[in-house]
Protein backbone atom coordinates (compact mmCIF):
# COMPACT_ATOMS: atom_id res chain seq x y z
CA UNK A 1 0.00 0.00 0.00
CA UNK A 2 1.62 3.50 -1.19
CA UNK A 3 -0.01 5.95 1.19
CA UNK A 4 1.68 9.47 1.54
CA UNK A 5 1.31 10.66 4.87
CA UNK A 6 2.63 13.85 3.88
CA UNK A 7 2.74 16.53 1.31
CA UNK A 8 6.22 16.58 0.29
CA UNK A 9 5.64 20.20 -1.08
CA UNK A 10 4.30 21.83 2.01
CA UNK A 11 4.65 18.98 4.55
CA UNK A 12 1.36 19.47 5.73
CA UNK A 13 -0.79 16.68 7.57
CA UNK A 14 -2.98 14.17 5.39
CA UNK A 15 -6.15 13.45 6.79
CA UNK A 16 -6.15 10.19 4.93
CA UNK A 17 -3.58 8.76 8.21
CA UNK A 18 -5.87 10.01 11.19
CA UNK A 19 -8.88 7.31 9.33
CA UNK A 20 -6.13 4.35 8.68
CA UNK A 21 -5.90 1.33 11.55
CA UNK A 22 -3.36 1.36 13.28
CA UNK A 23 -2.50 -2.45 11.56
CA UNK A 24 -2.16 -0.81 8.28
CA UNK A 25 0.19 1.88 9.85
CA UNK A 26 2.05 -0.73 11.41
CA UNK A 27 2.22 -2.79 8.19
CA UNK A 28 3.62 0.35 6.19
CA UNK A 29 5.75 1.17 8.63
CA UNK A 30 7.41 -2.18 8.56
CA UNK A 31 7.68 -2.40 4.66
CA UNK A 32 9.57 1.02 5.01
CA UNK A 33 11.75 -0.47 7.31
CA UNK A 34 12.25 -2.87 5.23
CA UNK A 35 12.78 -0.96 2.17
CA UNK A 36 15.61 0.95 4.42
CA UNK A 37 17.43 -2.13 5.03
CA UNK A 38 17.82 -3.25 1.63
CA UNK A 39 18.67 0.35 0.67
CA UNK A 40 21.41 -0.35 3.46
CA UNK A 41 22.91 -3.59 2.34
CA UNK A 42 22.95 -2.71 -1.43
CA UNK A 43 25.09 0.69 -0.44
CA UNK A 44 27.15 -1.39 1.54
CA UNK A 45 27.84 -3.21 -1.84
CA UNK A 46 29.37 0.27 -3.23
CA UNK A 47 31.04 1.26 -0.52
CA UNK A 48 34.84 2.18 -1.76
CA UNK A 49 36.38 -0.19 0.34
CA UNK A 50 39.82 1.42 -0.37
CA UNK A 51 38.69 4.63 1.48
CA UNK A 52 38.60 2.72 4.47
CA UNK A 53 41.10 3.66 7.39
CA UNK A 54 43.30 1.21 8.69
CA UNK A 55 45.89 1.51 11.71
CA UNK A 56 49.82 1.47 11.67
CA UNK A 57 50.07 -2.42 12.18
CA UNK A 58 47.36 -3.54 8.99
CA UNK A 59 49.53 0.00 7.20
CA UNK A 60 53.05 -2.19 7.81
CA UNK A 61 51.81 -5.54 7.08
CA UNK A 62 50.56 -4.67 3.47
CA UNK A 63 53.56 -2.24 2.84
CA UNK A 64 55.91 -5.22 4.15
CA UNK A 65 57.52 -2.06 6.29
CA UNK A 66 58.33 -1.64 9.55
CA UNK A 67 56.24 1.12 12.01
CA UNK A 68 59.13 3.31 11.98
CA UNK A 69 59.56 3.22 7.78
CA UNK A 70 55.68 4.35 8.42
CA UNK A 71 56.91 7.04 10.62
CA UNK A 72 59.15 7.95 8.39
CA UNK A 73 57.14 8.41 5.42
CA UNK A 74 54.79 10.44 7.24
CA UNK A 75 57.27 12.77 8.21
CA UNK A 76 58.70 13.33 5.00
CA UNK A 77 55.55 14.16 3.63
CA UNK A 78 55.39 10.21 1.37
CA UNK A 79 51.95 8.78 3.22
CA UNK A 80 49.48 10.90 4.41
CA UNK A 81 47.95 10.05 7.52
CA UNK A 82 44.94 11.24 9.43
CA UNK A 83 45.29 11.74 13.57
CA UNK A 84 42.29 10.78 14.94
CA UNK A 85 41.16 12.02 18.88
CA UNK A 86 41.12 8.87 20.85
CA UNK A 87 41.62 6.46 18.68
CA UNK A 88 45.76 7.35 16.93
CA UNK A 89 46.97 7.54 13.79
CA UNK A 90 44.65 6.04 10.58
CA UNK A 91 45.92 5.84 7.01
CA UNK A 92 43.49 5.90 4.36
CA UNK A 93 43.56 2.14 2.44
CA UNK A 94 43.57 3.66 -1.14
CA UNK A 95 47.25 5.97 0.32
CA UNK A 96 48.86 2.66 1.87
CA UNK A 97 47.88 0.81 -1.71
CA UNK A 98 49.21 3.92 -4.22
CA UNK A 99 52.50 3.61 -1.83
CA UNK A 100 52.92 0.13 -2.45
CA UNK A 101 52.62 0.34 -6.35
CA UNK A 102 55.04 3.09 -6.21
CA UNK A 103 57.08 0.42 -3.79
CA UNK A 104 56.48 -2.15 -6.50
CA UNK A 105 57.84 -0.03 -9.26
CA UNK A 106 61.10 0.22 -7.67
CA UNK A 107 60.54 4.15 -6.65
CA UNK A 108 62.96 5.19 -4.43
CA UNK A 109 61.66 6.12 -0.64
CA UNK A 110 63.48 6.45 2.45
Amino acid sequence: MNTRFYNNDTLSFNPFLSCMKENEILSDVKQVKEELLELKRSLKKFKNDEDEFIDQKKASKILGRSEVSLYRYRRDGILPYQRLAGIGIRYKKSDVLNLLKMVNNNTQLC
